[in-house]
């Protein structure tokens, strides 16, 4: 996939899951908004419905007591032209005659609860001025809805009063209401956050794959080439009648051929061994091994190109027993891996030093060079399959990204460790540890 595609499909998926956010949370606040109005609605109508039984009760108390007008109470008499006759006035007895909290507060839970609000409340019984004549012990808060209306609304003379509600858990109640809807919303939300950055990372990590494999095509193509043509170029000078007659050179040509042979052969087991290693076929063959000696072996295999370069290789075998149990195919490639790349990565005058030590069920094998030296950020990839190390303007370094993670599923397979200290210019040290006891990965 293009890189200007891939980034146009990551910014509209971006964007596509933001407008989905917003238009979540956009239906999420209507809806707690409705929630709210019809909160409200429901109290209000069980408010009134209170209010109208507290004042048919009244009525009902006041017809019974035949409440007239008596000695305690006070008669107002005006002459009326119009009417010819006496008008009487009742003074309303007061609002603590008149009102029974225990009958207010069992009328308003059952008309509270046949509306379905099931929530703590709280009410109080105010004046028109603001002056609270009874209130039931409340913690309100600035979250608290509260609402009111007038008590006996049909009274012609009484002084106004108020029943008011007060609700300290509204939000609390609303939310909770919502809470299968809140749910269902946040694991959608949450699937598509999901989805949105594994394809990110999907499709990021499909565009390195994708340069790796172009850089490894490239690598393995230059690596190729070069043996051919030199075995080509070898073929077409043995041909040559003159020297055909030199037994010196037709022997320095004959040996070219097989050295580059070998090297191409060597690449394609490379290539054959990582990919049995990744679909984990690979076999191994248990014996034991002489680390010392398979050391001394793979030096003697790059004593010319040791020589090439002007390196010098210090041995120091502090390991008394050298004796462990592995498959020798794999470990003498691991050590061919680690003496190649110290080989390649270092500058003119490379030094290399390898060094054998013991631990407890262990046999540490270390190899140190003075060359280019790893970044720490390159450090925590130089194991992935296909990747290089950028070498800035060193050219001769040949490769194609499978040393390392080849030497990385050896050690794995035998259960050993590997870590690496490398500072730029100044060196790297890989440091191998094997165990003596070979135990097969499941």
């Amino acid at each position: 996939m293009k890189k200007g595609l891939a980034t146009l499909l990551v910014w509209l998926g971006a964007f596509s899951l933001l407008a989905l956010v917003a238009l979540q949370v956009y239906w999420v606040h209507n809806t707690y908004l409705l929630k709210e109005q019809s909160f409200a609605d429901h109290i209000q109508k069980a408010l009134h419905q209170t209010i109208d039984e507290l004042e048919n009760w009244d009525a009902v108390k006041r017809q019974s007591e035949n409440l007239i007008m008596t000695s305690d109470s006070v008669q107002s008499a005006q002459w009326a032209d119009d009417f010819g006759s006496w008008v009487e006035v009742d003074i309303f007895p007061s609002i603590e005659e008149r009102i029974d909290t225990a009958q207010v507060d069992s009328l308003l839970r059952r008309n509270i609860w046949r509306e379905g609000v099931k929530t703590p409340f709280y009410y109080a019984i105010v004046r028109e001025d603001g002056m609270v004549f009874w209130k039931k012990p409340s913690a309100e808060s600035e979250e608290s809805h509260s609402f009111q209306a007038k008590l006996f609304p049909n009274d012609p003379v009484s002084q106004t009063f108020y029943l008011r509600l007060i609700f300290p858990e509204t939000s609390k109640y609303l939310i909770g209401s919502m809470w299968k809807m809140l749910i269902i919303s946040g694991l959608l939300l949450t699937g598509l956050m999901w989805l949105f950055f594994y394809s990110f990372l999907t499709i990021h990590r499909q565009r390195k794959l994708s340069e790796l494999k172009s850089d490894f095509i490239n690598n393995m193509t230059h690596e190729l080439k070069t043996p051919i043509a030199t075995i080509s170029l070898a073929c077409e000078v043995l041909q040559d009648k003159d020297v055909q007659k030199s037994e010196n050179s037709r022997e320095r040509y004959i040996k070219m051929i097989t050295e580059e042979n070998t090297r191409l052969g060597m690449l394609v087991e490379n290539v054959l061994r990582t990919s049995l290693f990744e679909q984990g076929q690979m076999k191994m063959k248990v014996q034991t091994i002489a680390l010392h000696e398979v050391v001394q072996s793979v030096l003697r295999s790059f004593d010319l190109q040791v020589k090439n370069r002007r390196a010098v290789v210090i041995e120091d075998f502090l390991a008394k027993n050298d004796q462990l149990e592995g498959d020798i195919l794999h470990i003498t490639n691991l050590v061919f891996n680690l003496f190649d790349n110290a080989l390649k990565y270092s500058l003119e005058m490379p030094e290399i030093h390898i060094t054998t030590k013991e631990e407890q069920g262990f046999v540490v094998l270390e190899v140190a060079d003075n060359g280019i030296g790893i970044s720490k950020e390159n450090q925590k990839r130089i194991f992935e399959k296909l990747y290089r190390v950028p070498t800035g303007n060193i050219h001769n370094v040949k490769g194609y990204g499978l040393g390392l993670s080849y030497v990385m599923g050896v050690v794995l397979k035998h259960k050993g460790q590997i870590q690496v200290e490398s500072e730029l210019k100044k060196g790297t040290k890989f440091i191998v540890k094997l165990p003596r006891k070979y135990e097969a990965v499941n």
